[in-house]
């Protein structure tokens, strides 16, 4: 299935609380949230194709394990990747 999203990396500033997206050299995304609800959306929306793609590791790390093949060094690489986009969307520490 071929991503139809915007890919990454998305921006996330906690000073101006602004997300955007970049292609190329121009901004094609901006949003500017005033709350703090629109700021938890602001890091979940610039976490998501790091979310996406750590989700997508998994699932091959998943499948691959019940095959036999993957090594404890690639799982942990995995829970790395998904810990960062986790802290990515919450604003916590990985």
């Amino acid at each position: 299935m071929k991503a139809t999203h915007t890919p990454a990396p998305w921006q996330y500033d906690e000073t101006t609380y602004s997300v955007w997206a970049n292609e190329g050299d121009k901004k094609i995304v901006r949003f500017i949230p005033l709350h703090e609800e629109e700021r938890a959306n602001a890091r979940l929306i610039a976490s998501a194709p790091e979310l996406l793609a750590a989700l997508q590791i998994a699932l091959s790390d998943i499948e691959d394990f019940y095959q036999g093949s993957p090594t404890k060094d690639e799982f942990c690489g995995t829970e790395k990747l998904i810990r960062a986009a986790i802290a990515k969307a919450t604003g916590e520490e990985a």
